[in-house]
């Protein structure tokens, strides 16, 4: 990376808007205080893109540019009404899904091994999972059965199983993954001398290799943001 000079003056402004967003409070400001006051630090980071000390910045340009979709989602989410949750919660119940979720399970570890990316789906599917749970508690409950400890525990058990059936997937592909790696450095790229002609650079790069490893890794990497 090129070494960028420091600017004293942005950086005391990115440490303005820092507490700033630190600052916000849906709790204590109210749905229009809080929209109001994230519009305008998305229109002042928006602005400050056009500096050329960060737009000639890829790296730089990426995070303001992120922070500011965030604050956008944010405002979306601060609009949400109670209505649309309750909705939400009731479109999105899973309680009939505990006996029906087994049945997709290898469909489920097929699409985890051939797109790394979809574990990071695999918490709020769980959550929800973990809500169906609920509704026969509170029937229970209602009920003032004393099974609720027993229930809960049952419940619990077979949840736990479930999530380690599904994630069994994860470690088997991430060591498949990790051999592909080994294999390549191993068998397939070759040693660059100490020198080495100009001519010759083309040759001993193996882009084609170096790519295939590259991809692997980052494959390795999607596993882990799962956790």
């Amino acid at each position: 990376m090129t070494r960028v000079a420091k600017n004293e003056n942005l950086q005391k402004w990115f440490l303005l808007i820092s507490n700033k967003i630190n600052a916000l409070s849906y709790e204590a400001s109210g749905t229009t205080s809080t929209g109001r006051d994230i519009t305008q630090l998305v229109t002042a980071i928006q602005e400050v893109l056009n500096f050329h000390e960060i737009d000639k910045n890829l790296q730089v340009k990426q995070f303001v540019t992120d922070t500011a979709n965030f604050l956008l989602q944010m405002i979306n989410t601060c609009n949400i009404k109670d209505d649309a949750l309750v909705q939400m919660q009731i479109i999105s119940d899973m309680s009939y899904a505990l006996q029906l979720i087994d049945n997709f399970t290898i469909e489920m570890q097929r699409l985890i091994k051939q797109k790394p990316s979809i574990v990071i789906k695999l918490r709020s599917t769980f959550l929800k999972l973990a809500f169906a749970l609920d509704l026969p508690l509170v029937r229970i409950t209602q009920a003032n059965s004393s099974d609720f400890t027993s229930v809960t525990q049952y419940y619990s058990r077979e949840l736990v199983l479930y999530v380690r059936k599904v994630l069994q997937i994860i470690p088997l592909s991430m060591f498949n993954l990790l051999a592909e790696i080994i294999s390549i450095q191993t068998n397939k790229l070759r040693e660059v001398p100490t020198l080495l002609d100009k001519e010759k650079l083309k040759e001993y790069s193996q882009l084609d290799q170096r790519y295939e490893i590259a991809k692997l890794t980052s494959n390795v990497s999607l596993y882990t943001e799962g956790n």
